[in-house]
């Protein structure tokens, strides 16, 4: 059990820029959400992101919570100390149980490409969900440690520039 939650921890906080798996289909592509860095708060945050060539300079970012159901009400992104408002939040919220205790729930966001192009080079990311329960903050970089989320959309930027 205490290996478990080790390794759940880790899953939130790892910074060894492990590439998120991704799927491309020429014309698609999807990178499945990553673990922003919430310190030990459980649940944690994740990103990820969708794009198509038929809306290349926008794509889907995915806010996710691993490990409980929340309603995503809003988001806003810190970068650099330029605050952004998430806009155009999908009407759709997912929310999946994966059995035991594993439940997740999530929000799609619709965002420019070149916000991603910010965050990927920035040097301090912050993120701030409103959920049914309070606010929830995270980090996507800091100067002290990055997330698995700031390498998902490295890897994502990579596929879209091929």
């Amino acid at each position: 059990m205490i290996a478990l939650l080790a390794a759940a921890a880790v899953g939130c906080t790892n910074t060894a820029g492990v590439a998120a798996r991704s799927y491309t289909s020429g014309w698609h592509i999807w990178v499945e959400p990553r673990g922003t860095n919430c310190g030990t708060k459980l649940p944690c945050t994740a990103l990820g992101v969708e794009w198509t060539s038929k809306t290349p300079e926008r794509a889907a970012l995915v806010i996710t919570f691993d490990g409980d159901y929340k309603v995503i009400r809003r988001a806003t992104l810190n970068v650099d100390g330029e605050t952004i408002q998430l806009q155009g939040g999908l009407d759709i919220a997912s929310y999946r149980y994966a059995g035991g205790v594993m439940r997740d729930s999530s929000q799609t966001f619709i965002v420019p490409v070149r916000l991603l192009r910010q965050i990927a080079a920035s040097k301090r990311t912050g993120l701030q969900v409103e959920t049914s329960s309070g606010l929830v903050d995270s980090f996507v970089v800091d100067a002290r440690k990055d997330s698995e989320a700031l390498y998902a959309i490295k890897r994502f930027l990579i596929e879209v520039d091929a």
